[in-house]
């Protein structure tokens, strides 16, 4: 049994349906009971999966969660890039502490591989020289999330060090595509979207030149799925494709992949949290587990808007009237 914490959210519902599909068993914590889903895929994955809903600072719900699970993942979004500093503050009250006391359920519980699914956009946080991060660069996040991620990490290496919990950490990249909710706060590719769809503004924090490694979230699915296929490897590892894309040409690549018309474009200032430049050098995954993400952007809008045709979110323009 494979237990996905955040399992209903956007990147575990995405590992959800590859794993179902797999034909894995899996279990799945989440907050709330989520909406009934809109894509077929999706339901099934739900139908199959007993979802245990709680705080992750409740332990009785965690206990129930982690029950029979032989290997657990953490994607829980617990803050945003964008998040202020009065919601990080009332994450840090609870949420870390909450975290450490998961790490140690699971290690009483024989866990046998706690997989952290990490920011590889926020954790590094800036360089001049423009390079792909390797795993070993120094974390300097810009922000809270970011700087919560790299103690969760920490966190997780102290529970493999001390508790030899069995652990994989990755870093991954700027994640687009199915079940993804659209938000001004994060999210480029389906904040374009759904504002052309709507014929709202595109909102850019920055000048257009901003550069971000995009990943399609099913193929990162079907990697973190490589992963947990295999014994834990007690290492960290950075998962994207290795090219970037400049928010400008991003906005292009959606517009046309689309069929979208072209919304007004309102440039605003770059916010604290933002960094000019990430993108990851994912050969330490590609050597370890066979191959990391390969999906150029303009493939994965491609892939992209054939869900959005699917779930009725976006027309088809070969059927137009």
């Amino acid at each position: 049994m494979i237990g996905i914490l955040g399992g209903t959210g956007f990147f575990g519902s995405n590992l959800l349906v590859h794993l179902n599909e797999r034909g894995l068993a899996c279990k799945a914590f989440a907050r709330h009971a989520p909406p009934p889903p809109c894509h077929a895929r999706l339901r099934r994955a739900l139908a199959e999966t007993q979802v245990v809903t709680g705080d992750l600072a409740d332990s009785g719900a965690v206990g129930a969660f982690l029950d029979g699970c032989e290997a657990v993942v953490f994607v829980v979004s617990h803050l945003l890039p964008s998040s202020t500093p009065e919601e990080i503050d009332r994450c840090l009250t609870w949420f870390p502490a909450a975290f450490q006391r998961l790490l140690g359920h699971c290690a009483t519980a024989g866990v046998r591989h706690f997989l952290f699914v990490s920011s590889g956009g926020t954790v590094y946080g800036d360089d001049e020289r423009r390079v792909a991060f390797t795993e070993d660069h120094p974390l300097k996040p810009r922000s809270g999330y970011g700087a919560l991620c790299a103690l969760l990490e920490g966190l997780v290496t102290s529970a493999h060090l001390q508790r030899g919990l069995p652990c994989t950490i990755v870093r991954v990249g700027n994640l687009y595509g199915p079940y993804k909710r659209p938000s001004d706060r994060q999210g480029l590719i389906e904040n374009i979207t759904f504002r052309a769809i709507n014929g709202e503004p595109i909102r850019i924090f920055g000048d257009g030149s901003e550069v971000r490694d995009y990943v399609y979230v099913e193929e990162a699915a079907e990697r973190i799925g490589e992963v947990l296929s295999r014994p834990a490897t007690d290492q960290v590892f950075n998962l994207g494709t290795g090219h970037g894309t400049s928010t400008e040409d991003a906005v292009e690549l959606v517009l046309r992949a689309l069929d979208l018309p072209r919304p007004p474009v309102t440039l605003e200032r770059e916010r604290p949290c933002d960094v000019a430049h990430v993108v990851l050098d994912s050969s330490r995954f590609a050597a370890q587990f066979g191959r990391a993400c390969e999906i150029p952007l303009a493939e994965g809008l491609q892939r992209y808007r054939a869900h959005l045709v699917e779930t009725g979110i976006l027309r088809d323009p070969w059927t137009k009237a």
